[in-house]
């Protein structure tokens, strides 16, 4: 019945503050008392979280401290392994160094071995040929033996001089013999058909010659009727302005010192190499504007892709409001003004583009003029 009667207290008390009643002080005093244990509490639970706090301050600080000494042990780790790693790639260096000396010195040892099997050849080689001179020798010796008695034979034999004719009318042999010394001297004579032969040989060389010149007459024709195909008159002076153009040379400021007195032939081969060293700077050239003109087609490319890309976007917001303008209908003056400043917007937008691709264009290098390399224009010039 107690515990009715003070629920019931309450709810009255509660209900009158709540109407704007006079309360009575017992209800007072026990939301107060309610008040001041809820401030106990409170102020209970703040001093526990202030010591956590502390508790957890502590912690950081104590992680902070092992985190810098594991930053510095990582630095010391990492230089230490850059260390090693520059220590090991001198090793590696090293290593391939006594590598390469490794494979010199069998390289050459190697040599050396074929040296001397070479060598060791040489010398059986020396040997037998030393054993066959010797075997020579005696055989020579013994010839020369057999050819001292055949002599003394010849010398008791002949003690008289002859003279012997080998060649009537054309060659006498005359050998005059002394029974006490031998062999004493040999004249050979030319008579009148070797003198006849010696003149027929002098006459061949003499149609030699002369034959040879006509063959280089014909030559020196041939090229020049076909250097005259090639090299036009009003051609043959940039002959002329080539040696010029490139007098630092000592030949080619010779062959200007000596133009007036060249043959037509070379002045048309200087001609020649006047014109190949001028295709050759149009080669050049070309090669040039060919690098260039690809690298304006990869810039036209680009560009064509990024236009590409954009028109599509351009075209799929146009059937975005095509479609939203035939769902609404009832907003057609809103949607007709939208449209507008979407067209306005739509035409402002490749000038900005236009204005970006000047401004690529711009920054590209423009062709060579081939028109100024061109034989034509030279001559034109001089």
């Amino acid at each position: 019945m107690d515990l009715l009667q003070e629920i019931d207290d309450y709810i009255k008390e509660t209900i009158n503050e709540s109407l704007g009643l006079p309360v009575s002080a017992r209800t007072l005093q026990l939301k107060l008392r309610v008040y001041e244990d809820a401030y106990f509490r409170l102020r209970d639970q703040h001093l526990l979280l202030l010591g956590k706090f502390r508790q957890k301050d502590i912690l950081i600080d104590r992680a902070k401290a092992e985190a810098n000494m594991n930053a510095a042990a990582i630095k010391k780790f990492v230089e230490e392994n850059q260390r090693l790693a520059a220590e090991c790639a001198n090793l590696v260096s090293q290593c391939n160094k006594w590598e390469r000396e490794c494979s010199l010195y069998d390289n050459d040892r190697e040599a050396l071995m074929e040296f001397g099997n070479e060598a060791d050849e040489r010398a059986r080689e020396a040997e037998e040929r030393a054993k066959e001179a010797e075997i020579r020798v005696r055989e020579l010796e013994e010839e020369s033996g057999k050819a001292l008695e055949e002599l003394q034979f010849y010398k008791h034999k002949c003690h008289t001089r002859r003279t012997i004719v080998l060649y009537p009318g054309t060659l006498v042999l005359l050998l005059l013999f002394d029974s006490l010394k031998g062999i004493d001297f040999t004249y050979w004579i030319v008579a009148q058909r070797n003198v006849h032969f010696v003149d027929t040989e002098i006459n061949g060389l003499h149609n030699l010659d002369d034959s040879s010149a006509e063959s280089t007459d014909m030559e020196e024709n041939s090229l020049e009727s076909i250097l005259a195909t090639l090299v036009g008159k009003d051609e043959v002076e940039s002959g002329q302005a080539y040696l010029e153009a490139n007098s630092g040379y000592e030949s080619c400021q010779t062959l200007l010192k000596m133009w007036n007195s060249l043959r037509p032939s070379t002045r048309k081969v200087l001609s020649l190499a006047a014109k190949a060293r001028t295709l050759q700077q149009d080669k050049e050239h070309l090669r040039i504007n060919l690098t260039r003109a690809e690298e304006e087609v990869k810039l036209l490319f680009e560009e064509n892709k990024i236009l590409d890309g954009e028109n599509k976007r351009l075209l799929r917001r146009e059937l975005r409001e095509q479609n939203f303008d035939g769902s609404g209908g009832k907003h057609s003056s809103s949607a007709s003004a939208k449209r507008s400043k979407r067209k306005s917007s739509s035409r402002s937008f490749p000038v900005e583009s236009k204005i970006d691709s000047e401004g690529i264009d711009s920054l590209r290098q423009p062709l060579s003029p081939l028109r100024h390399n061109s034989p034509g224009c030279r001559l034109y010039k001089q």
